[in-house]
């Protein structure tokens, strides 16, 4: 009846070099529309995501005609990021509208939702985001970050497997 994919996000933009995300992209046959099946399977996979995989962020486009995948999007709280021209398989250029949902976005979207295992894995990947960032500004030596990082995961009682 449709699909759901997630690729390595291969866009060229200085700013998401030290972002750890993937692109999503989705298509329902004409028959399931309006029955919020794209929207639960959708928030399926990021919670997926997120809780599981860890990303920062989800990116997710559409083209700028097709209203039902921009309302899909919406529900589940993609916002605009980029506009540009989209070129398909087929040689058509076609206005492309970028999405994206970050983590921290999507954990208040759902806070309600999750399992206390799933606060502790996303409290967990934050805080080690937060030392991965210390360490690439120079702010700590490799050695600190791996005394801190060892430190955080014995608090935590996690296990790198976990995750």
């Amino acid at each position: 009846i449709g699909s759901l994919g997630v690729e390595r996000y291969d866009e060229k933009y200085s700013e998401l070099n030290n972002i750890q995300g993937r692109e999503l992209g989705f298509v329902l046959s004409k028959d399931y529309w309006g029955q919020g099946i794209m929207p639960e399977a959708v928030n399926a996979v990021l919670r997926w995501l997120f809780c599981d995989k860890g990303l920062d962020a989800v990116f997710c486009g559409h083209f700028t005609r097709n209203l039902r995948s921009a309302r899909v999007q919406e529900k589940c709280g993609f916002i605009p990021y980029k506009t540009g021209i989209y070129e398909t398989l087929m040689g058509t250029k076609e206005p492309n509208q970028m999405r994206v949902l970050e983590r921290r976005h999507w954990e208040e979207m759902h806070s309600g939702e999750l399992s206390a295992e799933d606060k502790k894995i996303l409290l967990y990947l934050r805080q080690k985001r937060t030392l991965l960032d210390f360490l690439d500004r120079g702010a700590i030596t490799p050695e600190q970050f791996d005394k801190s990082f060892g430190d955080l995961k014995k608090k935590m009682e996690i296990r790198e497997e976990d995750v």
